[in-house]
């Protein structure tokens, strides 16, 4: 019995846990949608949109708050005496840290898209400044090029250079993301020393390509790795119920009949 309720009180754990995780998705179809999504929107969405997305990113933690502490008290009530407060209190104490480091969908999308983008915008850039334009040009045109989130913050660029902003206040939004990062510091390295921005530029968009073939190889090793758990959970059972539960169940009922 208390193994039993060991077992449930894990699964409704794990049910809370992944109720408000982020639906996972196949790689590549992420990748295509992020693309398609980086081309075809408009690089910022409608008000509507963003007071909605704000509203879910306000109750989320709420909801996991409550669905931890409800968790953690079926656990309580299910294992008993101090074993089940002190599983209760783990869950209610460390379940809402665990939900809150778990990336939303809107993060992830947005993330990849700026991913996928940065080797496309240092090219681009880099092939606007070697035609003659002006920096501030060449951040124009690759904005309305690219789209998506991408152009949106390249606009923020523009805007700073019209105001006649310093260089470092002036690529902020790129410096701010961690995928666009190394465009900021080229350009900015460049400034400071004076040399030339095509090449540096060129040299980015290579290194940008490699980071992003590795990460992508580092995730599709990964994935035989984390498809072990489910397959264990789905198979382990069947195993059990399938080969061992009747065998048990036989020799019982022959030692019963004997």
């Amino acid at each position: 019995m208390n193994g039993m309720a060991v077992l449930v009180a894990v699964l409704l754990s794990g049910a809370g846990f992944l109720m408000f995780r982020p639906r996972p998705s196949k790689l590549r179809l992420d990748l295509i949608a992020t693309r398609r999504a980086s081309r075809d929107q408009s690089s910022r969405a409608p008000s509507g949109s963003d007071e909605s997305d704000e509203s879910v990113a306000q109750a989320r933690p709420r909801l996991a708050f409550f669905s931890c502490v409800l968790c953690g008290m079926v656990a309580a009530l299910l294992l008993g005496g101090l074993l089940g407060i002190g599983v209760g209190t783990a869950i209610i104490a460390v379940g809402p840290l665990l939900l809150g480091r778990l990336e939303s969908r809107k993060s992830r999308t947005h993330r990849l898209a700026l991913e996928i983008a940065a080797p496309t915008v240092a090219d681009l850039m880099a092939a606007c400044l070697a035609s003659g334009a002006s920096t501030a040009a060449a951040t124009r045109a690759t904005a309305e090029a690219v789209g998506g989130p991408v152009s949106d913050l390249l606009n923020q660029c523009v805007v700073q250079f019209n105001l006649g902003a310093s260089p470092a206040r002036v690529w902020k939004p790129l410096h701010d993301e961690p995928s666009l990062a190394p465009i900021a510091r080229a350009i900015l390295r460049s400034a400071d020393t004076g040399a030339p921005l095509t090449a540096v530029l060129l040299r980015v968009a290579d290194d940008l390509r490699m980071i992003r073939r590795a990460q992508l190889d580092q995730a599709a090793k990964t994935v035989g790795v984390k498809a072990v758990g489910p397959l264990g959970l789905c198979f382990l059972p069947a195993f059990m119920l399938l080969g061992v539960v009747p065998l048990i169940a036989s020799l019982v009922m022959a030692g019963i009949s004997g």
